[in-house]
């Protein structure tokens, strides 16, 4: 492939990527494990990944305008840790393709949904806390994060606001351009004025009120994550 060439992006299937326990094992999906037979630290000296704690995964789940991609920063700033934002992956994908047009279920949709929980296996299994951010809607998200509860310890962040705040913050933000080159605005469960589903899953989870500022703060909260 010549330096000016762009290799094709492809979504790996179900068969190509581990489960929970292998990613766990071994940190490294398979098509990257041919690259990686050479390196230094992938030798039976190297700190064996069975002898570590299992990380955190921050689940930071709400509406649109309930402020989750803010907090989902704070909070791994404060960490100390990455933050993995849905909206974030998809707007990059835009980026590279600056004649896209959003539409409902789009194609980079459907890649960003599986390009976020390939990054979440990968760096759970390098054995490093993430902060995940996303709507989560319990029926599409949970099956997914299920398989990551084998290998990470799960904290759950709902993020809740005052319904008129929520709104006024999610029409403001769809006025940008990168909002409207990447995402199609109202949602459609708001469309079908249908409630907002929290993820159903056995975690700990914690209420975060960002109608004015963090209720509870953000110490509260990062030892909340700890405990």
């Amino acid at each position: 492939m010549s330096p000016t060439e762009v290799m094709p992006y492809r979504v790996m299937s179900p068969t190509e990527v581990m489960s929970p326990t292998e990613v766990m094992t071994t940190g490294v999906t398979p098509s990257c494990q041919p690259a990686l037979q050479s390196c230094s630290w992938n030798r039976p000296s190297a700190v064996r990944f069975e002898a570590m704690a299992r990380p955190r995964l921050i689940i930071v789940s709400g509406p649109p305008g309930s402020g989750k991609t803010t907090l989902a920063h704070a909070i791994a700033v404060a960490m100390g840790c990455p933050a993995i934002c849905r909206d974030e992956i998809k707007e990059g994908m835009v980026h590279a393709q600056p004649d896209f047009t959003p539409t409902p279920g789009d194609v980079l949709t459907e890649r960003t949904y599986f390009t976020f929980f390939q990054l979440l296996h990968v760096i759970l299994g390098a054995r490093a806390t993430v902060v995940a951010e996303a709507a989560f809607q319990d029926q599409l998200w949970r099956p997914r994060l299920e398989g990551l509860a084998e290998i990470a310890e799960l904290r759950i962040i709902e993020c809740k606001v005052d319904e008129e705040v929520r709104r006024a913050r999610r029409d403001q933000r769809d006025t940008s351009a990168l909002r409207r080159a990447a995402h199609v605005g109202v949602t459609q469960s708001e469309l079908e004025g249908r409630p907002f589903e929290w993820i159903s899953l056995e975690a700990p989870k914690l209420r975060v009120d960002t109608t004015d500022g963090l209720s509870p703060p953000l110490p509260e909260i990062v030892e909340f994550i700890n405990s």
